[in-house]
């Protein structure tokens, strides 16, 4: 998140992610779990962009901690 603006950063939209074995194995492991960290999807940033059907949503954080997705 821009901590000046208050406004999320713009995160890439990535078409064919490349990812390490650890994190191919990590997001293949969320499907087994019933719950996830929303850090770990958040990341620093804060902002998650989804690709779904013919959208983008995107997932982030607000400053008073609570969850947002937005189109």
């Amino acid at each position: 998140m821009d901590r000046v603006a208050g406004k999320p950063e713009e995160a890439p939209v990535i078409e064919e992610w490349q990812g390490t074995r650890e994190e191919i194995a990590f997001l293949k492991s969320l499907k087994n779990r019933g719950e996830v960290k929303s850090q770990s999807l958040l990341g620093a940033s804060g902002v998650l962009r989804i690709r779904h059907a013919s959208g983008v949503y995107q997932l982030r954080e607000t400053q008073t901690g609570k969850l947002i997705l937005t189109k």
